[in-house]
């Protein structure tokens, strides 16, 4: 039975979902994503687009669970991708336009030539997932694959996990379309 600190079964269970994109905006300047997380205080977050880098650190969906004392139930490899340093700019836009240089990411296993692709930007390599971290109990933790489109850089996946709330199982499923 899911249960809080003081043991007293659970009667509510808040879930986020939540777009983190990597931690970065699309022209690559990086936001607070360890303090929007917190301001969700959800039981369970799910991450879309969580980032880690190969070889230097934990992904943005461990930051987020050891600042907020959570953990990571799983994390799932969607693509390999590049993430580009950031761009120098003065505009509010969240991203540059369509077409516009400057964007911060691009998936590594794209062969075509693209006229917005960084030309000399510092980047690094790593991997683009779908993460759930929880600090209530969760088991039951099941990916299954859902293939590739023929024209999509990135495999997709469901996972299912389960918790319990107030005695009775809650079955939560997510993905990242």
């Amino acid at each position: 039975m899911g249960v809080d600190g003081t043991g007293t079964p659970r009667a509510t269970l808040t879930l986020a979902t939540f777009n983190v994109h990597m931690g970065v905006d699309g022209w690559g300047r990086p936001w607070d994503v360890v303090g929007e997380c917190r301001s969700l205080d959800a039981d369970v977050i799910v991450m879309q687009e969580s980032w880690t880098p190969d070889g230097n650190g934990p992904s943005t969906a461990g930051r987020v669970a050891e600042a907020l004392g959570y953990r990571v139930v799983d994390e799932v490899e969607l693509a390999r991708v590049r993430l580009y340093a950031p761009v120098a700019t003065s505009s509010s836009r969240w991203a540059p336009r369509p077409g516009q240089a400057g964007r911060a990411l691009h998936f590594q296993q794209s062969r075509r030539s693209r006229p917005d692709r960084p030309a000399r930007r510092e980047f690094a390599r790593g991997r683009w997932a779908v993460a759930i971290v929880a600090r209530v109990p969760v088991r039951d933790v099941e990916v299954i694959d859902l293939g590739k489109l023929r024209r999509d850089p990135a495999r997709r996946v469901a996972i299912i996990c389960r918790t319990d709330l107030g005695g009775r199982e809650v079955t939560i499923v997510v993905t990242h379309m």
